[in-house]
């Protein structure tokens, strides 16, 4: 009630994901972007001692989150599938739908005024100087970008970007030619996530997400050089790293090879790949991967391993919908992979995640008891002729327990 006489009469146009869209404000002739006759104000006053030990973001708002189109029409995995439905038919198959929010006409200028009016209007107890840039527009001219933090008088601050690996490769260039500056500076440059999903070329097509396996290696080899040569100019790895779907209703053994090939070279550039193991694929709403699923059969059913939030419920109304596994095969080594993983979703007191720790600490020493090689020999195990008689859980202990090279 407080809040709505202090607010008396704005109107609020609708909510983006954490951004309010646009505060009531009428959009000027042309389509510029609303927001650009938007003043942003930072004042606040804190009440409380927790309050001051708070340092959140400053948010950038700079138009759609994600500007990748590709028509799932074109996509040979969606024939004859029914996306009528379907709130996001031009860009990644699991995603968000499209966001109707403008371009900034010119996104530098934008970001700066924005980050003026942080600087001007932010009390000090309250400073961050850390940016999350909602916008993937300022990414294309990540170049200008540096060149207008360089040139501003701009305090020591830390931008926080998500970008796409090919947006990366794309930019680059760009941005290594400014990092030796930046960091002289004080300015760094951040990725806090950028979605490889999965190794696995058919996974992927079925994500429309559009990027190979090669381009991951070459984004994870640049930006490694990066957070060698300018640690305090760029990261990476430190603020969350590259996300992934590893578990699908179509995943293949085939499948996990792939992927586990994928995760060791990632590990080999010294990327964390342990948490890939316990990710599966959330099949929410209106989605274009929900509907190729329920046209596959896959949706309706699910054992209790399903249950388990993976990350993609963001709000309260949103309600995932049960799939099961096409190869059993695929569910039996899901089962086993989150638990070797230690899925923090996985019940403290779930007999299974207790059975496999137990195992794995009765073979110390004598064992390879790196999740990703166990889960390897896994894979291995149930795509041998010995892997006809592996129908549970203990079967798969059993049988990895005589594999050659674990005991």
């Amino acid at each position: 009630q407080a809040v709505c006489q202090a607010a008396a009469g704005a109107r609020v146009r609708g909510v983006v994901g954490l951004q309010l869209h646009w505060l009531g404000i009428p959009e000027p002739p042309g389509g510029a972007p609303p927001a650009e006759g938007v003043e942003p104000c930072h004042h606040r006053e804190l009440l409380n001692p927790l309050a001051r030990e708070i340092r959140p973001y400053t948010w950038l708002l700079l138009g759609p989150l994600c500007l990748y189109r590709r028509p799932l029409r074109n996509n040979p995995r969606f024939e004859g599938v029914d996306l009528s439905g379907c709130n996001n038919p031009a860009a990644c198959s699991f995603c968000l739908p499209i966001q109707d929010t403008p371009l900034p006409a010119d996104p530098v200028a934008e970001a700066m005024r924005q980050i003026r009016a942080a600087e001007d209007t932010t009390p000090e107890q309250c400073r961050s100087r850390e940016y999350m840039i909602s916008g993937a527009a300022l990414w294309f001219r990540i170049g200008d970008f540096a060149d207008a933090l360089l040139q501003s008088d701009l305090p020591p601050s830390a931008f926080f970007f998500h970008c796409r690996v090919d947006e990366l490769l794309r930019g680059g260039a760009d941005l290594e030619a400014r990092l030796p500056a930046l960091e002289a500076r004080g300015l760094s440059i951040n990725l806090h996530s950028i979605g490889v999903e999965n190794f696995s070329p058919a996974e992927n097509e079925r994500f429309n997400k559009g990027i190979s396996p090669a381009q991951v290696q070459q984004a994870s080899e640049l930006m490694g050089r990066w957070e060698r040569r300018w640690p305090r100019g760029f990261g990476f790895t430190r603020h969350g790293g590259f996300s992934f779907i590893l578990f699908t209703p179509w995943t293949t053994l085939a499948d996990l090879e792939a992927n586990v090939q994928g995760l060791r070279r990632l590990k080999a550039m010294d990327q964390d790949v342990v948490f890939a193991l316990r990710t599966r694929l959330q099949l929410l709403p209106d989605r274009a991967i929900t509907a190729l699923a329920q046209h596959d059969g896959l949706v309706g059913t699910a054992d209790d391993d399903h249950l388990f939030d993976s990350g993609c419920i963001t709000d309260w109304d949103m309600a995932e919908l049960p799939w099961r596994f096409e190869d059993e095969r695929a569910a039996l080594i899901y089962r086993f992979s989150r638990r070797v993983a230690r899925d923090p979703a996985v019940p403290r007191d779930d007999p299974e995640g207790a059975r496999v720790q137990a195992w794995v600490k009765a073979r110390e020493g004598s064992l390879e008891r790196d999740p990703l090689e166990l889960v390897a020999r896994a894979v291995d195990l149930l795509g041998s002729p010995a892997g006809s008689e592996v129908a549970t859980l203990e079967d798969l202990l059993a049988g990895l327990a005589g594999t050659p090279g674990t005991d």
